[in-house]
């Protein structure tokens, strides 16, 4: 990629959240309050990456996350669905791309329900999810080729007594192909591990470890891949919320990135 499309890029990107920034300026002072964990809100997600690939490609992503509650039981507990709808730019090689071009292209899109317990324990709640993968974005580089299940188990302890508040939120999802939609499509048998964390900070703002990008073992291959993720950020509003971050590898044989720089702009309705 010549420099002038990654300028551009990374423009587009801080552009969004002066967009965000200046339209949040019209909220009242008064409107700032923390948000609480796992708020039962509608919430809307923009991330914006760029990655450097272990073989010397790149990528720019744009991914559109919806969140929508679907209900509390009697007893408390909750019911989340999730859309996420990812849009590439690669040139990295594969079936789809045997020439390595710069192309655009819709990646594999994803549907989730997530199932959150009431409080098990003081600030404590368990939860499960189970994650559909669609194979819209066909052969590699867009997408995985395969139709994916994905079963999830997390929880979120929060101990608002730690500094300005902490929130401890691991979760550890299991990939498992069932069907392939193109012919040729590798088999997929993968952890994630995200040991999650994420800080309270003067002025509403945060430092979260592992928001989005997962510790991964191939069970396919025996290889991990284990990257150091941070994102800071600020609670503009009870609504806005903006954060910048990014990840690096640290190890593992699995080929995955080099690194990748990162933007969040979520609201909550």
């Amino acid at each position: 990629m010549i420099a002038w499309q990654k300028l551009f890029f990374l423009s587009a990107l801080l552009g969004v959240a002066a967009v965000e920034l200046s339209l949040a300026q019209s909220i009242s002072d008064s409107a700032l309050v923390p948000e609480l964990p796992d708020p039962p809100k509608t919430r809307a997600e923009t991330w914006l990456d760029y990655q450097e690939n272990a073989d010397g490609s790149g990528q720019y992503k744009i991914t559109e996350k919806v969140y929508l509650p679907l209900g509390v039981s009697a007893d408390g507990w909750r019911f989340t669905g999730r859309l996420d709808v990812p849009l590439l730019d690669t040139n990295k090689e594969g079936p789809a791309n045997s020439a390595g071009d710069w192309q655009i292209h819709v990646g594999d899109i994803l549907t989730e329900l997530y199932a959150t317990t009431p409080p098990v324990a003081p600030d404590l709640t368990l939860g499960a999810s189970l994650r559909l993968v669609w194979p819209t974005g066909g052969p590699s580089p867009f997408g995985d080729g395969q139709y994916q299940w994905t079963p999830a188990l997390y929880l979120s302890y929060r101990r608002p007594d730690l500094g300005y508040g902490m929130t401890f939120h691991p979760l550890a999802r299991y990939f498992m192909s069932y069907h392939a939609a193109t012919a040729g499509a590798s088999a997929i048998r993968k952890l994630d591990l995200y040991p999650t964390v994420s800080f309270d900070l003067p002025d509403h703002g945060f430092i979260a470890l592992y928001p989005e990008n997962p510790i991964v073992y191939n069970e396919i291959t025996h290889q991990w891949f284990v990257p150091f993720e941070a994102m800071a950020g600020k609670k503009i509003s009870e609504r806005l919320h903006v954060g910048f971050g990014g990840a690096v590898k640290l190890g593992g044989n699995d080929p995955q990135y080099q690194y990748l720089l990162e933007a969040r702009v979520r609201w909550l309705f």
